[in-house]
This record gives C-alpha cells, sequence and structure tokens, in this order.
C-alpha cells in the first residue's frame, strides 16, 4: 500500500488541478483582435439562462464592430444580443454591458474591424 500512496496522491493532485482550471474556463471567455487582423471569433459560452457582462476595450484606434450573439442550444438559431460600434476617437473607452436569455444556450463573440484597431473583450458569466 505504501507504494500506492504517492501515485495516488499525484492522481488526485492532477485531478483537482484538471478540474479548476476547467471550472474557471467556463466562467469566461477573453478574445482579443490584434492589429494586422480583420477579423476573429471567441469560443463559445455555456450558459442555462444565467447573465453575462461583456467588457470591450479598443487600445489602438481603428474602426471596428463587435457582435455579442447567443446561439440557442435548442433550435441552434443565432440571435444578436449586441452591437458596438468603435471609431478611431473612442479609442481607450471602456464599456460595460449585461445580457441574459432564458433559454439555455452559447455566447460567443465575433469582432471584425480594419487592420488597425486593437480591441480586448471578455464575456464573463454574472454571479
Amino acid at each position: 500500500m505504501k507504494k500506492f500512496k504517492p501515485m495516488l496522491l499525484v492522481m488526485i493532485a492532477a485531478f483537482l488541478m484538471f478540474t479548476s482550471s476547467a471550472f474557471a474556463s467556463t466562467r469566461y471567455v477573453d478574445i482579443t483582435k490584434h492589429e494586422n487582423e480583420n477579423h476573429v471569433q471567441s469560443e463559445k459560452l455555456y450558459t442555462e439562462g444565467e447573465q453575462v457582462s461583456f467588457d470591450p476595450y479598443m487600445m489602438a484606434a481603428g474602426n471596428a464592430n463587435v457582435y455579442v450573439l447567443f446561439e440557442d442550444a435548442k433550435t441552434e438559431n443565432t440571435i444578436l444580443m449586441s452591437q458596438l460600434v468603435f471609431r478611431p476617437e473612442m479609442k481607450g473607452l471602456n464599456l460595460l454591458t449585461y445580457h441574459r436569455n432564458p433559454n439555455p444556450g452559447y455566447y460567443y463573440v465575433e469582432i471584425n474591424g480594419d487592420y488597425n484597431a486593437f480591441i480586448t473583450a471578455r464575456l464573463k458569466k454574472v454571479k
């Protein structure tokens, strides 16, 4: 039994590390549109009717459209929840919006813009 205790502890530690990182990744999704890119799409964030917050920030001036989309898990229809239009004058502007859809589904973000815009954003479940 002494031979198996260290291995068991290592397996438990690995399991806990995996579950905590997996849990953290399901609470929020980060997305960044770098300069010299014109279209990016985030990973999907699953919700069961919870409220989500969206926090975009434009770091380098440019023209960009930011879309918060919701894909219904039952019907697979995609709904536009929010559209933000960034202009070069809005550099450094930090916004925070909230969204809620009562149906279970997936939120995700798409950013389209010119090659000058640098935008970072976080889509997160609100407790």
